[in-house]
């Protein structure tokens, strides 16, 4: 549980740089978004590229940058290979309001009898540990 926490904490500084790198991108192509075509793209962005980095990471080796550090890897629960990419945005739109809703799909893990996230628990997903192969 520990390093899927302290995943969590580096995953949030690792999201912060993607979204504070697109908002610097589309500010200096289309300046401040103080107009409504700017902050639509901006919003837009913001919204995507989230999604974006996720589950593309999630499908092609399921694994995060800081999954990686912390030897972490998302697989589905039946085949224990990456994820679908289906499987892998349903993972991330369960998320998205379990994590709003004062983090209720992370504290769901106290409360199952495997010791998975709510998000994991609805798309039969699972976290599990990487063994060094040698």
């Amino acid at each position: 549980m520990g390093r899927r926490l302290a995943s969590l904490l580096y995953e949030g500084l690792v999201l912060l740089a993607i979204l504070f790198c697109g908002s610097a991108l589309v500010t200096a192509a289309a300046g401040p978004a103080d107009s409504l075509p700017t902050r639509l793209i901006l919003q837009g962005l913001l919204l995507t590229l989230p999604a974006g980095y996720f589950v593309w990471c999630w499908t092609r080796s399921g694994q995060t940058l800081p999954m990686q550090a912390w030897k972490l890897r998302l697989v589905d629960a039946s085949t224990g290979k990456p994820p679908s990419l289906s499987k892998a945005l349903k993972r991330y739109l369960i998320a998205i309001p379990g994590t709003l809703f004062a983090g209720a799909s992370f504290l769901w893990v106290v409360f199952d009898r495997d010791g998975l996230f709510l998000h994991d628990r609805l798309t039969g997903t699972t976290i599990v540990s990487v063994t060094r192969e040698r």
